[in-house]
């Protein structure tokens, strides 16, 4: 017979073995490995052909924030001065001078104002941020990766001249000579949402103030990233059986009225955007983008 020891120790054996702490540990292992055997098979299912190109078609988009971020962190004292009669004097030589004009365009549009108005250019606005984003999906569900990564690397570095340009040639938009007038602009200047004021007078709330003010490049009247950006995906053709692939160009149409509307850009600004779409994709998608999407 066994001594009451031998049994204690047996029975302490048989609780240690069982005991709940164990098994949980037993179990986590066995889900990290589910998890990592399905990662793994999921990564070997990849055409990695097609990570390459996304990844390297990202590349410029992340530049492009980098650029933005030092040029912005960049302290006045080292920047170039900022012009503000340019813009609007090149847009008076270009209608033929004060003499034949007695208004700037986007004099003319903002001179009458209305709600009906304001809720038009604001969701012409707001529509701006999502476009790209919609673009990239389209093209991934609808055309290739190839595609998708080809808008990506051009989108990037349509930004980055954008950036570029905005830091060496710093431009003041129509609403900062309707505020404070013809006076030497410095960099401390907070943004603002011109037009869009009347929106946030409406809702009650100060959604489009706050975030202007936020704005880290103020002086980047020209060119407008609010015209190029729907000008570079217009010339991807994103709908090219309705009406002849016009569509995408009635909301540059739109953007474009709605900038100049709410004094947030000048005429040349408008041309300075679709010019900068357009140069960058002709550079990036002549040959190469024809040869590989297989576009005719």
């Amino acid at each position: 017979m066994m001594n009451a020891k031998t049994l204690q120790a047996k029975r302490q054996s048989l609780l240690t073995s069982h005991s709940p702490n164990k098994d949980y540990r037993k179990c986590t292992r066995r889900q990290k490995s589910n998890v990592n055997e399905f990662l793994r098979n999921f990564w070997n299912s990849l055409d990695h052909t097609v990570v390459r190109q996304l990844f390297l078609g990202v590349m410029p988009i992340f530049l492009w924030l980098i650029v933005y971020e030092i040029s912005a962190a960049i302290p006045s004292e080292y920047r170039p001065r900022i012009h503000v009669r340019l813009l609007s004097n090149i847009e008076e030589m270009l209608l033929g001078g004060k003499r034949n004009i007695s208004y700037l365009p986007h004099e003319a549009l903002s001179k009458q104002t209305n709600l009906a108005k304001d809720i038009f250019a604001c969701i012409a606005y707001s529509l701006h941020a999502f476009l790209p984003w919609a673009m990239f999906f389209y093209l991934c569900c609808f055309r290739s990766w190839t595609h998708a990564a080809h808008f990506c690397w051009t989108f990037g570095w349509l930004n980055i001249l954008a950036v570029v340009s905005h830091f060496f040639l710093p431009t003041a938009a129509p609403w900062y000579i309707k505020e404070y007038g013809q006076l030497e602009a410095h960099y401390h200047v907070p943004g603002s949402a011109a037009g869009l004021v009347r929106i946030d007078k409406a809702l009650g709330f100060p959604l489009f103030e706050s975030l202007y003010k936020r704005n880290k490049v103020v002086f980047g009247s020209f060119p407008s990233l609010h015209v190029a950006w729907p000008s570079l995906i217009a010339l991807y053709e994103p709908l090219p059986r309705i009406l002849g692939g016009i569509v995408p160009w009635l909301y540059v149409t739109w953007v474009g009225w709605a900038a100049l509307y709410l004094e947030h850009h000048y005429m040349v600004d408008w041309v300075g955007g679709i010019l900068y779409a357009y140069s960058v994709f002709c550079y990036f998608h002549g040959q190469l983008y024809r040869k590989e999407c297989n576009v005719s």
